[in-house]
Protein backbone atom coordinates (compact mmCIF):
# COMPACT_ATOMS: atom_id res chain seq x y z
CA UNK A 1 0.00 0.00 0.00
CA UNK A 2 1.33 3.43 -1.02
CA UNK A 3 1.74 5.76 1.94
CA UNK A 4 0.69 9.40 1.57
CA UNK A 5 1.30 12.25 3.97
CA UNK A 6 0.22 15.84 4.39
CA UNK A 7 2.59 18.69 5.28
CA UNK A 8 1.31 21.73 7.09
CA UNK A 9 2.56 24.92 5.45
CA UNK A 10 1.35 27.29 2.73
CA UNK A 11 0.94 24.50 0.21
CA UNK A 12 -1.60 22.78 2.44
CA UNK A 13 -3.77 25.89 2.26
CA UNK A 14 -3.67 25.70 -1.52
CA UNK A 15 -4.65 22.04 -1.44
CA UNK A 16 -7.50 22.70 1.00
CA UNK A 17 -8.83 25.46 -1.24
CA UNK A 18 -8.54 23.33 -4.37
CA UNK A 19 -10.21 20.37 -2.67
CA UNK A 20 -13.04 22.54 -1.40
CA UNK A 21 -13.60 23.81 -4.94
CA UNK A 22 -13.59 20.24 -6.22
CA UNK A 23 -16.12 19.07 -3.63
CA UNK A 24 -18.42 21.94 -4.60
CA UNK A 25 -18.03 21.04 -8.29
CA UNK A 26 -16.24 24.29 -9.07
CA UNK A 27 -13.83 22.42 -11.27
CA UNK A 28 -12.36 25.36 -13.16
CA UNK A 29 -11.54 27.11 -9.88
CA UNK A 30 -10.04 23.89 -8.48
CA UNK A 31 -7.72 23.58 -11.46
CA UNK A 32 -6.87 27.27 -11.31
CA UNK A 33 -5.77 26.93 -7.68
CA UNK A 34 -3.89 23.75 -8.58
CA UNK A 35 -1.87 25.63 -11.18
CA UNK A 36 -1.08 28.41 -8.69
CA UNK A 37 0.12 25.78 -6.24
CA UNK A 38 2.36 24.21 -8.88
CA UNK A 39 4.35 27.46 -9.07
CA UNK A 40 5.26 27.34 -5.38
CA UNK A 41 8.59 26.08 -4.12
CA UNK A 42 9.58 24.10 -1.06
CA UNK A 43 9.99 20.55 0.24
CA UNK A 44 6.32 19.99 1.02
CA UNK A 45 5.28 21.77 -2.19
CA UNK A 46 7.23 19.28 -4.29
CA UNK A 47 5.54 16.37 -2.54
CA UNK A 48 2.08 17.86 -3.05
CA UNK A 49 2.82 18.53 -6.73
CA UNK A 50 3.74 14.89 -7.32
CA UNK A 51 1.08 13.27 -5.15
CA UNK A 52 -1.93 15.29 -4.07
CA UNK A 53 -2.63 17.77 -6.85
CA UNK A 54 -2.56 15.08 -9.57
CA UNK A 55 -5.13 13.29 -7.40
CA UNK A 56 -7.44 16.31 -7.73
CA UNK A 57 -6.83 16.48 -11.49
CA UNK A 58 -7.75 12.80 -11.90
CA UNK A 59 -10.80 13.14 -9.67
CA UNK A 60 -12.12 16.00 -11.79
CA UNK A 61 -11.61 14.00 -14.99
CA UNK A 62 -13.54 11.08 -13.53
CA UNK A 63 -16.47 13.11 -12.23
CA UNK A 64 -17.00 16.11 -14.50
CA UNK A 65 -20.41 16.36 -16.16
CA UNK A 66 -21.20 17.97 -19.52
CA UNK A 67 -22.74 20.94 -17.70
CA UNK A 68 -19.64 21.45 -15.56
CA UNK A 69 -17.38 20.95 -18.58
CA UNK A 70 -19.27 23.66 -20.46
CA UNK A 71 -18.98 26.03 -17.52
CA UNK A 72 -15.26 25.36 -17.27
CA UNK A 73 -14.66 25.94 -20.98
CA UNK A 74 -16.71 29.16 -20.84
CA UNK A 75 -14.55 30.36 -17.94
CA UNK A 76 -11.44 29.46 -19.89
CA UNK A 77 -12.68 31.41 -22.89
CA UNK A 78 -13.29 34.44 -20.67
CA UNK A 79 -9.77 34.12 -19.24
CA UNK A 80 -8.36 34.87 -22.69
CA UNK A 81 -10.21 38.21 -22.74
CA UNK A 82 -8.17 39.75 -19.93
CA UNK A 83 -5.24 42.05 -20.50
CA UNK A 84 -2.93 40.64 -17.84
CA UNK A 85 -3.11 37.06 -19.06
CA UNK A 86 -0.92 34.38 -17.53
CA UNK A 87 0.02 32.50 -20.70
CA UNK A 88 1.29 29.37 -18.99
CA UNK A 89 -1.74 29.13 -16.72
CA UNK A 90 -4.13 29.37 -19.67
CA UNK A 91 -2.15 26.64 -21.44
CA UNK A 92 -2.31 24.37 -18.38
CA UNK A 93 -6.07 24.86 -18.02
CA UNK A 94 -6.69 24.26 -21.71
CA UNK A 95 -4.70 21.01 -21.63
CA UNK A 96 -6.55 19.85 -18.52
CA UNK A 97 -9.96 20.38 -20.11
CA UNK A 98 -8.80 18.87 -23.39
CA UNK A 99 -7.79 15.71 -21.53
CA UNK A 100 -11.46 15.35 -20.47
CA UNK A 101 -12.99 16.14 -23.86
CA UNK A 102 -13.27 12.66 -25.39
CA UNK A 103 -14.88 11.12 -22.33
CA UNK A 104 -17.26 13.93 -21.43
CA UNK A 105 -18.39 14.61 -25.02
CA UNK A 106 -20.06 11.18 -25.06
CA UNK A 107 -22.29 12.29 -22.18
CA UNK A 108 -23.85 15.31 -23.91
CA UNK A 109 -27.52 14.90 -24.81
CA UNK A 110 -27.40 17.79 -27.26
CA UNK A 111 -24.99 17.70 -30.20
CA UNK A 112 -25.22 21.49 -30.49
CA UNK A 113 -24.13 22.06 -26.88
CA UNK A 114 -21.31 19.55 -27.23
CA UNK A 115 -20.11 21.11 -30.49
CA UNK A 116 -20.22 24.64 -29.04
CA UNK A 117 -18.19 23.59 -25.99
CA UNK A 118 -15.58 21.81 -28.11
CA UNK A 119 -15.35 24.73 -30.53
CA UNK A 120 -14.60 27.06 -27.62
CA UNK A 121 -12.07 24.63 -26.19
CA UNK A 122 -10.15 24.21 -29.44
CA UNK A 123 -10.46 27.92 -30.17
CA UNK A 124 -8.69 28.46 -26.86
CA UNK A 125 -6.01 26.09 -28.08
CA UNK A 126 -5.44 28.27 -31.15
CA UNK A 127 -4.85 31.24 -28.85
CA UNK A 128 -2.67 29.68 -26.17
CA UNK A 129 -0.34 27.98 -28.63
CA UNK A 130 -0.10 31.23 -30.56
CA UNK A 131 0.87 32.97 -27.31
CA UNK A 132 3.84 30.66 -26.84
CA UNK A 133 4.84 30.92 -30.48
CA UNK A 134 3.83 27.46 -31.69
CA UNK A 135 2.08 28.27 -35.00
CA UNK A 136 2.04 24.70 -36.34
CA UNK A 137 0.26 23.43 -33.22
CA UNK A 138 -2.09 26.43 -33.22
CA UNK A 139 -2.99 25.61 -36.82
CA UNK A 140 -3.91 22.06 -35.78
CA UNK A 141 -6.34 23.50 -33.24
CA UNK A 142 -7.79 25.77 -35.91
CA UNK A 143 -8.57 22.67 -37.97
CA UNK A 144 -10.28 21.13 -34.94
CA UNK A 145 -12.36 24.30 -34.56
CA UNK A 146 -13.57 24.18 -38.14
CA UNK A 147 -15.20 20.80 -37.51
CA UNK A 148 -17.68 22.54 -35.19
CA UNK A 149 -17.93 25.95 -36.91
CA UNK A 150 -21.43 25.22 -38.22
CA UNK A 151 -22.81 25.25 -34.68
CA UNK A 152 -21.32 28.57 -33.50
CA UNK A 153 -22.28 31.07 -36.20
CA UNK A 154 -20.40 33.41 -38.47
CA UNK A 155 -19.20 35.94 -35.87
CA UNK A 156 -17.33 33.32 -33.86
CA UNK A 157 -15.81 31.87 -37.02
CA UNK A 158 -14.70 35.32 -38.19
CA UNK A 159 -12.79 35.71 -34.93
CA UNK A 160 -11.21 32.30 -35.38
CA UNK A 161 -10.27 33.10 -38.97
CA UNK A 162 -8.40 36.11 -37.59
CA UNK A 163 -6.50 33.65 -35.43
CA UNK A 164 -5.73 31.64 -38.56
CA UNK A 165 -4.10 34.76 -39.98
CA UNK A 166 -2.14 34.99 -36.73
CA UNK A 167 -0.95 31.38 -37.08
CA UNK A 168 0.27 32.06 -40.61
CA UNK A 169 1.91 35.28 -39.48
CA UNK A 170 3.87 33.43 -36.80
CA UNK A 171 4.88 30.85 -39.40
CA UNK A 172 6.45 33.70 -41.46
CA UNK A 173 3.78 33.25 -44.14
CA UNK A 174 3.09 36.97 -44.13
CA UNK A 175 1.69 37.37 -47.66
CA UNK A 176 -0.83 34.57 -47.16
CA UNK A 177 -1.85 36.02 -43.78
CA UNK A 178 -2.20 39.46 -45.36
CA UNK A 179 -4.62 38.14 -47.98
CA UNK A 180 -6.69 36.36 -45.31
CA UNK A 181 -6.86 39.55 -43.23
CA UNK A 182 -8.10 41.56 -46.22
CA UNK A 183 -10.63 38.86 -47.09
CA UNK A 184 -11.86 38.70 -43.48
CA UNK A 185 -12.40 42.45 -43.39
CA UNK A 186 -14.32 42.44 -46.69
CA UNK A 187 -16.49 39.49 -45.62
CA UNK A 188 -17.14 40.97 -42.19
CA UNK A 189 -18.25 44.27 -43.70
CA UNK A 190 -20.65 42.42 -46.00
CA UNK A 191 -22.17 40.42 -43.13
CA UNK A 192 -22.41 43.53 -40.94
CA UNK A 193 -24.21 45.43 -43.68
CA UNK A 194 -26.77 42.61 -43.95
CA UNK A 195 -27.28 42.56 -40.16
CA UNK A 196 -27.81 46.33 -40.08
CA UNK A 197 -30.44 46.08 -42.79
CA UNK A 198 -32.26 43.31 -40.91
CA UNK A 199 -32.11 45.08 -37.53
CA UNK A 200 -32.45 48.56 -39.04
CA UNK A 201 -29.77 49.81 -36.64
CA UNK A 202 -26.02 49.96 -36.21
CA UNK A 203 -24.21 47.65 -33.80
CA UNK A 204 -21.16 49.09 -32.05
CA UNK A 205 -19.74 45.59 -31.59
CA UNK A 206 -19.45 45.22 -35.36
CA UNK A 207 -17.31 48.33 -35.56
CA UNK A 208 -15.06 47.12 -32.73
CA UNK A 209 -14.51 43.72 -34.32
CA UNK A 210 -13.77 45.37 -37.65
CA UNK A 211 -11.26 47.67 -35.94
CA UNK A 212 -9.48 44.66 -34.42
CA UNK A 213 -9.20 43.13 -37.88
CA UNK A 214 -7.80 46.38 -39.27
CA UNK A 215 -5.28 46.51 -36.41
CA UNK A 216 -4.20 42.96 -37.25
CA UNK A 217 -3.81 43.96 -40.90
CA UNK A 218 -1.67 46.92 -39.81
CA UNK A 219 0.52 44.56 -37.78
CA UNK A 220 1.24 42.50 -40.88
CA UNK A 221 2.23 45.62 -42.80
CA UNK A 222 4.44 46.51 -39.83
CA UNK A 223 6.22 43.16 -40.01
CA UNK A 224 6.87 43.85 -43.69
CA UNK A 225 8.08 47.35 -42.73
CA UNK A 226 5.54 48.88 -45.07
CA UNK A 227 4.45 52.51 -44.82
CA UNK A 228 0.87 51.21 -45.02
CA UNK A 229 1.13 50.09 -41.38
CA UNK A 230 0.76 53.54 -39.84
CA UNK A 231 -2.30 54.32 -41.98
CA UNK A 232 -4.13 51.19 -40.86
CA UNK A 233 -3.11 51.56 -37.20
CA UNK A 234 -4.53 55.09 -37.30
CA UNK A 235 -7.70 53.83 -38.97
CA UNK A 236 -8.21 51.25 -36.22
CA UNK A 237 -7.54 53.84 -33.51
CA UNK A 238 -10.14 56.16 -35.04
CA UNK A 239 -12.78 53.47 -34.47
CA UNK A 240 -11.84 52.47 -30.91
CA UNK A 241 -12.91 54.73 -28.08
CA UNK A 242 -9.85 56.66 -26.93
CA UNK A 243 -8.37 55.44 -23.66
CA UNK A 244 -10.02 51.99 -23.72
CA UNK A 245 -8.09 48.73 -23.49
CA UNK A 246 -8.53 48.06 -27.23
CA UNK A 247 -7.23 51.55 -28.00
CA UNK A 248 -4.19 51.05 -25.76
CA UNK A 249 -3.35 47.68 -27.31
CA UNK A 250 -3.39 49.04 -30.86
CA UNK A 251 -1.51 52.14 -29.71
CA UNK A 252 1.24 49.91 -28.28
CA UNK A 253 1.50 48.13 -31.65
CA UNK A 254 1.89 51.50 -33.36
CA UNK A 255 4.66 52.40 -30.91
CA UNK A 256 6.54 49.20 -31.74
CA UNK A 257 6.22 50.05 -35.43
CA UNK A 258 7.67 53.51 -34.80
CA UNK A 259 10.55 52.01 -32.80
CA UNK A 260 11.31 49.39 -35.45
CA UNK A 261 11.26 52.07 -38.16
CA UNK A 262 13.45 54.43 -36.08
CA UNK A 263 10.73 57.13 -36.06
CA UNK A 264 11.69 58.89 -32.83
CA UNK A 265 9.54 62.09 -33.06
CA UNK A 266 6.43 60.00 -33.76
CA UNK A 267 7.33 57.53 -31.02
CA UNK A 268 7.90 60.25 -28.41
CA UNK A 269 4.57 61.94 -29.14
CA UNK A 270 2.62 58.67 -29.08
CA UNK A 271 4.17 57.21 -25.93
CA UNK A 272 3.24 60.27 -23.87
CA UNK A 273 -0.38 59.81 -24.92
CA UNK A 274 -0.15 56.05 -24.35
CA UNK A 275 0.91 56.71 -20.76
CA UNK A 276 -1.87 59.27 -20.23
CA UNK A 277 0.27 62.39 -20.31
CA UNK A 278 3.30 61.12 -18.42
CA UNK A 279 6.25 62.71 -20.20
CA UNK A 280 9.33 61.25 -18.52
CA UNK A 281 10.39 57.62 -18.47
CA UNK A 282 10.63 57.72 -14.68
CA UNK A 283 6.98 58.81 -14.51
CA UNK A 284 5.95 56.18 -17.06
CA UNK A 285 7.72 53.40 -15.19
CA UNK A 286 6.11 54.45 -11.93
CA UNK A 287 2.74 54.66 -13.67
CA UNK A 288 2.99 51.02 -14.74
CA UNK A 289 4.31 49.63 -11.47
CA UNK A 290 2.05 51.68 -9.19
CA UNK A 291 -1.26 51.12 -10.96
CA UNK A 292 -3.81 48.77 -9.49
CA UNK A 293 -3.54 45.65 -11.57
CA UNK A 294 -6.58 43.55 -12.29
CA UNK A 295 -7.68 41.12 -14.94
CA UNK A 296 -9.37 43.97 -16.80
CA UNK A 297 -6.69 46.65 -16.45
CA UNK A 298 -6.31 48.97 -19.43
CA UNK A 299 -2.66 47.98 -19.62
CA UNK A 300 -1.04 44.61 -19.93
CA UNK A 301 1.86 45.22 -17.54
CA UNK A 302 4.42 43.07 -19.35
CA UNK A 303 3.58 44.63 -22.72
CA UNK A 304 3.57 48.17 -21.32
CA UNK A 305 7.03 47.54 -19.85
CA UNK A 306 8.15 46.07 -23.19
CA UNK A 307 7.11 49.31 -24.95
CA UNK A 308 8.78 51.42 -22.29
CA UNK A 309 12.12 49.57 -22.24
CA UNK A 310 12.26 49.42 -26.02
CA UNK A 311 11.68 53.17 -26.24
CA UNK A 312 14.49 53.80 -23.77
CA UNK A 313 16.80 51.41 -25.63
CA UNK A 314 16.16 52.87 -29.09
CA UNK A 315 15.96 56.56 -28.32
CA UNK A 316 16.78 57.63 -24.75
CA UNK A 317 19.60 55.57 -23.21
CA UNK A 318 21.69 58.67 -22.63
CA UNK A 319 18.97 60.17 -20.43
CA UNK A 320 18.94 57.32 -17.90
CA UNK A 321 20.82 58.29 -14.74
CA UNK A 322 22.27 55.82 -12.25
CA UNK A 323 19.32 56.11 -9.87
CA UNK A 324 16.74 55.24 -12.53
CA UNK A 325 19.04 52.53 -13.90
CA UNK A 326 19.15 50.96 -10.46
CA UNK A 327 15.36 50.97 -10.39
CA UNK A 328 15.17 49.34 -13.82
CA UNK A 329 17.68 46.70 -12.74
CA UNK A 330 15.20 45.58 -10.07
CA UNK A 331 12.30 45.31 -12.48
CA UNK A 332 11.71 41.62 -11.80
CA UNK A 333 11.74 42.18 -8.03
CA UNK A 334 9.31 45.10 -8.35
CA UNK A 335 6.91 42.95 -10.38
CA UNK A 336 7.29 40.12 -7.85
CA UNK A 337 6.43 42.45 -4.96
CA UNK A 338 3.40 43.66 -6.90
CA UNK A 339 2.02 40.34 -8.13
CA UNK A 340 3.58 37.64 -5.95
CA UNK A 341 5.10 35.84 -8.93
CA UNK A 342 8.20 36.25 -11.04
CA UNK A 343 7.81 37.73 -14.53
CA UNK A 344 7.53 34.89 -17.00
CA UNK A 345 6.44 34.20 -20.54
CA UNK A 346 6.71 36.20 -23.74
CA UNK A 347 7.69 39.07 -24.22
CA UNK A 348 9.91 39.11 -21.11
CA UNK A 349 12.72 37.43 -23.04
CA UNK A 350 12.78 40.48 -25.35
CA UNK A 351 12.55 43.01 -22.51
CA UNK A 352 15.42 41.34 -20.66
CA UNK A 353 17.44 41.26 -23.89
CA UNK A 354 17.21 45.04 -24.17
CA UNK A 355 18.15 45.41 -20.52
CA UNK A 356 21.14 43.11 -21.03
CA UNK A 357 22.39 45.15 -24.01
CA UNK A 358 21.93 48.43 -22.13
CA UNK A 359 23.94 46.93 -19.27
CA UNK A 360 26.72 46.12 -21.76
CA UNK A 361 26.78 49.73 -22.93
CA UNK A 362 26.90 50.95 -19.32
CA UNK A 363 29.75 48.54 -18.48
CA UNK A 364 27.57 47.06 -15.75
CA UNK A 365 28.87 43.50 -15.78
CA UNK A 366 26.73 42.45 -12.83
CA UNK A 367 23.56 43.56 -14.62
CA UNK A 368 24.71 41.93 -17.87
CA UNK A 369 25.02 38.59 -16.12
CA UNK A 370 21.77 39.03 -14.20
CA UNK A 371 19.65 39.89 -17.23
CA UNK A 372 21.22 37.12 -19.28
CA UNK A 373 20.05 34.67 -16.61
CA UNK A 374 16.59 36.23 -16.33
CA UNK A 375 16.27 36.10 -20.11
CA UNK A 376 17.08 32.39 -20.21
CA UNK A 377 14.83 31.49 -17.26
CA UNK A 378 11.64 33.43 -18.06
CA UNK A 379 10.30 30.95 -20.62
CA UNK A 380 9.18 27.48 -19.55
CA UNK A 381 6.85 26.68 -22.44
CA UNK A 382 7.92 27.99 -25.83
CA UNK A 383 7.13 27.08 -29.39
CA UNK A 384 9.16 27.42 -32.55
CA UNK A 385 8.60 31.16 -33.06
CA UNK A 386 9.48 32.14 -29.48
CA UNK A 387 12.53 29.87 -29.68
CA UNK A 388 13.58 31.65 -32.86
CA UNK A 389 13.00 35.09 -31.29
CA UNK A 390 15.02 34.00 -28.28
CA UNK A 391 17.91 32.82 -30.49
CA UNK A 392 17.87 36.05 -32.50
CA UNK A 393 17.98 37.97 -29.21
CA UNK A 394 21.20 36.16 -28.34
CA UNK A 395 22.65 37.09 -31.71
CA UNK A 396 21.56 40.69 -31.27
CA UNK A 397 23.19 40.89 -27.84
CA UNK A 398 26.41 39.39 -29.26
CA UNK A 399 26.30 41.94 -32.08
CA UNK A 400 26.19 44.81 -29.59
CA UNK A 401 28.97 43.22 -27.54
CA UNK A 402 31.01 42.92 -30.76
CA UNK A 403 31.37 39.22 -30.03
CA UNK A 404 31.14 38.26 -33.67
CA UNK A 405 32.30 34.69 -33.15
CA UNK A 406 29.33 34.07 -30.84
CA UNK A 407 26.98 36.00 -33.12
CA UNK A 408 27.96 33.94 -36.14
CA UNK A 409 27.64 30.68 -34.23
CA UNK A 410 24.14 31.62 -33.05
CA UNK A 411 22.96 32.87 -36.44
CA UNK A 412 24.26 29.75 -38.19
CA UNK A 413 22.17 27.57 -35.87
CA UNK A 414 19.22 29.94 -36.12
CA UNK A 415 19.27 29.82 -39.93
CA UNK A 416 19.24 26.02 -39.80
CA UNK A 417 16.41 26.11 -37.23
CA UNK A 418 14.28 28.40 -39.40
CA UNK A 419 14.76 26.22 -42.48
CA UNK A 420 13.92 23.09 -40.49
CA UNK A 421 10.89 24.36 -38.56
CA UNK A 422 9.12 26.74 -40.96
CA UNK A 423 7.87 25.35 -44.27
CA UNK A 424 8.04 28.65 -46.13
CA UNK A 425 11.73 28.96 -45.28
CA UNK A 426 12.80 25.38 -45.96
CA UNK A 427 14.44 26.37 -49.26
CA UNK A 428 15.80 29.69 -48.02
CA UNK A 429 19.54 29.90 -48.53
CA UNK A 430 21.26 32.02 -45.91
CA UNK A 431 24.73 33.40 -46.52
CA UNK A 432 27.87 31.75 -45.19
CA UNK A 433 29.22 35.20 -44.39
CA UNK A 434 28.35 36.09 -40.77
CA UNK A 435 27.78 39.79 -41.40
CA UNK A 436 25.56 39.15 -44.38
CA UNK A 437 23.65 36.36 -42.61
CA UNK A 438 22.91 38.59 -39.61
CA UNK A 439 21.52 41.21 -41.99
CA UNK A 440 19.38 38.60 -43.75
CA UNK A 441 17.89 37.49 -40.44
CA UNK A 442 16.93 41.05 -39.50
CA UNK A 443 14.48 40.91 -42.43
CA UNK A 444 12.44 38.34 -40.47
CA UNK A 445 12.85 39.67 -36.94
CA UNK A 446 11.02 42.95 -37.27
CA UNK A 447 8.25 44.86 -35.48
CA UNK A 448 7.38 42.85 -32.35
CA UNK A 449 9.65 39.91 -33.13
CA UNK A 450 12.59 41.81 -31.60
Amino acid sequence: MKSMVFGYDEIDNYFSKAWNCYENKHYYEALSVTYDAMTKEGKFAEYYKKTWFPYIEDAIKDNISPEDFTIGVNNLEELLMVNNLNQEKSLYLMEQFESMADKVSLKYKSKEMMATALFKLYNTGVSVFSYIGAPATALEYYKKCKKYAYYVGTDAMFATNNKLAGCLTDAFEWDKALNICKENIDNYKAVSDIKRKIWNEENDADFLDEAKMISQLAGLYALKRSNEAEKYFRKALSIFEKGTANYKITQSYLLHYYADMNMQPEFDREITDYFDGKNTYWQMFGYITDMEESAHSLFSVEYAIYVLIRGIFYFHQDEIDDVFWGRLCNIDKIIYMKTGSRPSGHPWEITYKYMEIMAVKRNDDKAVHRFALLKSDCLTRKGTLISAIEQFGKAEAAQYEKNFILRDSVTEKLAEFLCDKFDILKNRKFSDDGNVRYGELTEYFTFMYR
